[in-house]
């Protein structure tokens, strides 16, 4: 529970659909400069689309009513174990839901796994390194540097 909302978890089949919620109440400021993409809100979320592999399970973090976040698990054969998006909606970014939502996060994961995030989101990354995260390598791709953080 935080802030006296019961916190549930829903699997999502419609990823167009959760990521455009979410990204919908983000400002302009958080779409040119903080997202991978720099671009609209269409274009951010067309590319975030683009980077979560179709078997990749969505997982809706609801505080009560109201979706709070959501985060992308796709687990392959032999390969590690990857987050392959994650939001949290601007209101529940605190330390008490954050911290929920990670215990959470790692609950699904049950074990060590991977996540990539674009070295202009600098405080995703301060926030990673805050709870725990290791930078395994820096890669770029299409023109951007990632930092490839272990959990």
């Amino acid at each position: 529970m935080v802030s006296g909302k019961e916190i549930t978890l829903s699997k999502e089949k419609d990823k167009r659909k959760v990521v455009t919620e979410f990204y919908m109440a983000e400002n302009n400021f958080w779409h040119k400069l903080v997202h991978k993409r720099g671009g609209t809100v269409e274009e951010n979320i067309d590319n975030t689309l683009k980077s979560i592999y179709e078997e990749a399970e969505m997982i809706v973090v609801n505080a009560g009513k109201e979706k709070a976040a959501f985060f992308c698990k796709y687990v392959a054969n032999s390969a590690p174990l990857e987050l392959v998006g994650f939001h949290v909606k601007k209101e529940y970014r605190n330390k008490e839901f954050l911290t929920e939502f990670w215990s959470i996060v790692r609950m699904e994961f049950r074990g060590a796994f991977y996540t990539a995030i674009c070295s202009i989101n600098e405080a995703a990354i301060e926030h990673l390194k805050r709870i725990g995260g290791t930078i395994e390598k820096d890669v770029e791709s299409n023109g951007k540097q990632f930092l490839i953080f272990k959990l």
